[in-house]
């Protein structure tokens, strides 16, 4: 349906229906208009003639009872038969003369003036004469059962107001039967003598109110009154006689049009009549009688014509699509067949038959160059295509061998990258397995309570060392890690505030050291605790702060944390070297140093690098601004989640002993092929007061773990002649080796390796080098032991200095005192340093601390650097 005969014929049709259709709508419209407006108009037309035929006929009446009380005669003859009333009560010959005299009055109005009846009352309201109902003579109107008639207050009325009045319609004599009166008050002398009235014929005041005259086959006139909450219907229905309403109260949210009426509104309009059936109305109040009249005929008649007017229209817009779609169709055919036989030619063309062309339209138009055209086109693409062929054929021979040599190639870098995985591994294990012990044993040696200070500074000094050295090793493999895409988040909730002032304390003793200023600051709305990866955001730190520290020898370093939209922004700036513009573009490559950092011969290269996978990992980015000789700013954020608040786990003193000892000894199991590890364990076991065996690989361990039951085992991975994977599994393989805690001791420090451990079969998984207090943890985890521990230690590290080491503290040194500390800096010599220290303690107890804090950590660099830094 989209091709372009259907569009031109979509075309022909919209640009022939558009102007059409809006014709017919414009045309509609206004003969809807019209005829609503001219139905309209005649309802109101025939509501307001009939509002004022009956005005007419009430101001009639009321003028005939007006001037039948003011004549002489009657005026005479009321006074006489009020008297004879009184004497006679309405008996003997004289009232029969005045009745008769009465009747000839009666006579003129109710044979021709369209009367019912003629009433006289006397001032008092009795009966003094009708004609229809002689028995009611000398009845009161002003009480009793008749005072509440209709008659009773017209009579009180004209009596009370000395005026003509005319009553409502209601029931008299019968309460079925709708009877309305008009009365004048009869004056004798200027004084009231009585009241005279004539009911009204109902059957001519009907038939103004009925006459169908200007109104269509439902039309219809709804008249009546108000009776308290209640209307009074005072003519009949024309459309639902069989209702038989009139004289009937009926309510008023039935006959919403009647009700508006009777309260005086003068509306028009269109809605639903006393049937529920949609009408056009008109509604008008006649002030005379205290009537409403609605007049309204249906819609569905009142409007046919519009019907018939659409209907007619909707037919004409059919006949005249149905020839325009016909007459469009054969205007499109004859316009697309040429375009049609060229695209089939195209298609054949292009599904591989080339010998196929379009055939020549009959018309010389753009159709036809159009078909020249492709037919050019494709003699020519047939020959190109079978030249083509033969260079894609050849081109093909080529692709296979090189893609014979791309595959070599990849297995060449595949097993590359398994070499470079096993150096990895091999190379984590050899440089592990000797730190476990360093590590290890240092820590044994700090429990010697005869260590004095300056050996417990030493030994302190040899754990540092080797905890940078470990970090050393974990910066290349975690870079190893990077590559593979195996670095993982590890979220969890932590103190921000806690590490920042962590960070802060870790290098304000090197700052001052360097005579610098170390600025840590956070603004106010920086959430204290948050979620995410604590050790990698304070790696990250760690070597900005570093690298800010090493290069900077003057000024500060200023850290800024603050929160920016949904993420935490840090900014690490220094007053440093710089960096170069050329060093910028390689400052994040693995193992590419700056000029700086090369001349400084420190670290790996891999820091920056670490660092930003590190930030990416953690949903940020990082950027850097430097100038050479003019500072550097490193800016980083990181996405985070806020937490409500972190457990801080507080360092357990050293184990002593069981708490709670067992009826045997806890017979543990060492299997390691270095004898170093083994003594290590062994003596932390024993200071626990432990039962200890160790074996040096795994046949051993198996053969005395059947021999001797140990409760757990403590199993190297790598051991000669049976490795710890298959020792564990020969072990657990067994029903009792169930109940045996076998935790793998492993040098390796890739995290997939504790899923092939666990799956050999082993209870835990300890990396090493291990820990004191992770040895014991793992220990009371698995055999559900508590620990005896000794008081916390003194903190025996020697305490920072009193005062900042600056170029201008020591100008308090003699010259030959600066020469001797010189000399000692440059040999690297620390007993002739602390000979010159101890000389200065003496005079500058705070100095000498300062510069034994130095030398004991071998920072003789900064120490030469200070001494041969100028004046200020």
């Amino acid at each position: 349906m989209n091709s372009i005969r259907w569009r031109l014929l979509r075309a022909f049709l919209l640009i022939t229906l558009i102007p059409l259709i809006g014709l017919a709508l414009i045309t509609y419209t206004i003969f809807d208009s019209a005829l609503r407006a001219g139905v309209t108009a005649r309802l109101l037309s025939v509501a307001n003639a009939t509002v004022s035929e009956i005005e007419n006929y009430a101001r009639e009446r009321k003028r005939d009872v007006s001037t039948l009380a003011a004549s002489p005669g009657l005026v005479a003859l009321m006074g006489r038969m009020t008297g004879a009333f009184a004497q006679a009560a309405g008996e003997g010959a004289v009232y029969a003369r005045l009745t008769s005299d009465a009747r000839e009055i009666a006579a003129a109005y109710l044979n021709d003036g369209g009367y019912a009846d003629l009433y006289m009352l006397d001032a008092e309201g009795r009966l003094l004469f009708n004609v229809q109902r002689p028995e009611e003579l000398g009845v009161s109107y002003s009480e009793g059962e008749l005072a509440t008639t209709q008659l009773a207050v017209v009579f009180d009325r004209a009596r009370t107001l000395l005026e003509t009045e005319i009553s409502d319609f209601g029931g008299y004599p019968d309460p079925d039967e709708l009877a309305a009166f008009i009365a004048a008050p009869v004056f004798e002398d200027g004084i009231i003598i009585g009241v005279v009235a004539l009911q009204i014929d109902n059957s001519a005041l009907f038939r103004v109110v009925t006459n169908p005259l200007g109104l269509d086959r439902t039309g219809e006139t709804v008249v009546g009154s108000r009776e308290g909450g209640m209307l009074r219907l005072a003519a009949p229905l024309r459309l639902s006689p069989e209702l038989n309403l009139v004289n009937q109260t009926v309510d008023p949210a039935r006959f919403p049009l009647l009700a508006a009426a009777v309260d005086g509104q003068r509306i028009d309009g269109q809605g639903p009549d006393y049937r529920g059936v949609d009408v056009v109305y008109a509604a008008r109040y006649l002030p005379s009688l205290r009537w409403g009249l609605v007049v309204k005929t249906d819609v569905s008649e009142a409007f046919a014509p519009i019907v018939n007017v659409r209907n007619l229209i909707i037919a004409i817009l059919l006949a005249t699509l149905a020839g325009v779609a016909l007459l469009a169709l054969l205007i499109a055919r004859s316009i697309t067949q040429p375009i049609v036989s060229l695209t089939d030619a195209v298609r054949a063309f292009f599904r591989g038959e080339m010998t196929v062309r379009a055939p020549a339209p009959p018309t010389k138009d753009e159709v036809a160059e159009l078909t020249g055209g492709f037919n050019d086109l494709a003699d020519r693409l047939s020959g190109m295509i079978a030249t083509l062929e033969e260079r894609v054929s050849e081109r093909t021979q080529a692709l296979e061998a090189q893609a014979v040599s791309l595959q070599e190639a990849r297995a060449a870098a595949e097993s590359a990258n398994q070499s470079k995985s096993r150096f990895l591994a091999n190379m984590s294990h050899e440089l592990r397995t000797p730190m476990n012990a360093i590590l290890g044993f240092s820590q044994l040696m700090s429990r010697d309570a005869r260590l004095d200070a300056s050996t417990r500074d030493y030994l302190g000094i040899v754990m540092q060392s080797g905890d940078h050295l470990l970090s050393l090793i974990n910066d290349v493999l975690e870079m190893s890690r990077i590559e593979a895409g195996q670095a993982t988040l590890n979220q969890a909730p932590l103190d921000l505030h806690a590490l920042l002032r962590g960070v802060e304390d870790l290098f304000r003793l090197r700052a001052e050291a360097k005579g610098l200023t170390l600025l840590v600051e956070w603004t106010e709305d920086v959430p204290q605790f948050i979620s995410t990866d604590e050790s990698k955001l304070r790696q990250v730190l760690i070597n900005l702060i570093g690298n800010a520290l090493k290069f900077t020898h003057e000024g500060g370093i200023a850290v800024r944390v603050a929160l920016r939209g949904e993420k935490l922004a840090f900014e690490v700036e220094d007053t440093g070297d710089g960096i170069s513009e050329a060093d910028l573009k390689k400052l994040f490559q693995p193992f590419m140093q700056t000029e700086t950092g090369i001349r400084s011969q420190q670290g790996t290269g891999l820091g920056l690098v670490i660092t930003r996978q590190f930030i990416e990992l953690m949903g940020g980015q990082i950027s850097v601004r430097s100038l050479a000789g003019q500072g550097t700013l490193f800016s980083f954020d990181i996405a985070y989640e806020r937490a409500q608040s972190v457990q801080v786990a507080k360092a357990k003193p050293r184990v002593i002993g069981i708490e709670s000892p067992t009826d045997q000894p806890l017979r543990i199991l060492v299997a390691d092929d270095k004898w170093e590890n083994r003594r290590l364990m062994i003596e932390w076991m024993k200071l626990a007061g432990f039962e200890v065996r160790e074996v040096s690989n795994g046949r051993e361990a198996v053969e005395m773990w059947e021999a001797w039951e140990p409760h757990l085992i403590w199993m190297d991975m790598r051991m000669p002649v049976m490795d710890g994977y298959e020792a564990t599994r020969t072990i657990k393989s067994h029903t009792k080796g169930q109940a045996t805690v076998i935790i793998a001791l492993t040098a390796s420090a890739f995290e997939h390796e504790r899923t092939i451990v666990l799956s050999a079969g082993c209870d835990d998984f300890v990396r090493k080098p291990a820990r004191e207090s992770l040895i014991f943890e793992k220990i009371s985890e698995h055999l559900g032991i508590r620990f005896k521990y000794d008081a916390p230690a003194d903190d025996t590290r020697t305490p920072p200095p009193a005062q900042p080491l600056t170029a201008a503290s020591l100008q308090q040194l003699t010259p030959a005192q600066r020469e001797a500390l010189l000399a000692a800096a440059d040999e690297v010599d620390t007993a002739a340093a602390n000979a010159v220290i101890d000389e200065i303690r003496a005079t500058h107890p705070s100095l000498a601390d300062a510069l034994a804090d130095l030398t004991a950590h071998y920072r003789f660099d900064q120490l030469q650097s200070l001494l041969e830094s100028p004046t200020p």
